[in-house]
């Protein structure tokens, strides 16, 4: 588990200081997911896995359930869709953890990947659960 990277508390102050801010809605929706996992118990930091693959978000509930958690802006792309669930099953397997979410703005359904159940989830029903 590494715990450094840096997010933003209020996404305006970034646009008004940043001299040339971002416009990659990947991470301003990956922000926008750590804010609400903040809010809803700890963020203990990401997953580098053993080949390279980075999970986003180790999490863990208010109720002690561990979590890892993927957010992305954009799963229609199959190489992209991919990428995301080779990482969270092979950290899956390295962490011992298995409750497994992709948080995107597209459709709800469930994954199936190397024999493990990956939830994807809207954000917008994500954010009202």
């Amino acid at each position: 588990m590494n715990p450094r990277k840096v997010y933003a508390i209020d996404h305006g102050l970034v646009r008004a200081c940043v001299p040339s801010p971002t416009r990659d809605l990947g991470h301003h929706f990956e922000n926008a997911v750590y804010l609400e996992l903040r809010r809803r118990g700890t963020v203990l930091g990401y997953h580098l896995t053993e080949a390279g693959h980075e999970v986003d978000f180790v999490f863990e509930a208010r109720d002690g359930e561990r979590q890892l958690v993927q957010a992305c802006a954009d799963l229609s792309d199959e190489a992209t869709r991919a990428r995301e669930l080779r990482a969270l099953t092979t950290a899956s397997r390295e962490t011992g953890i298995d409750a497994l979410t992709i948080v995107t703005p597209g459709t709800e359904r469930t994954e199936r990947a190397e024999g493990r159940e990956v939830k994807v989830v809207p954000a917008w029903r994500w954010l009202v659960e």
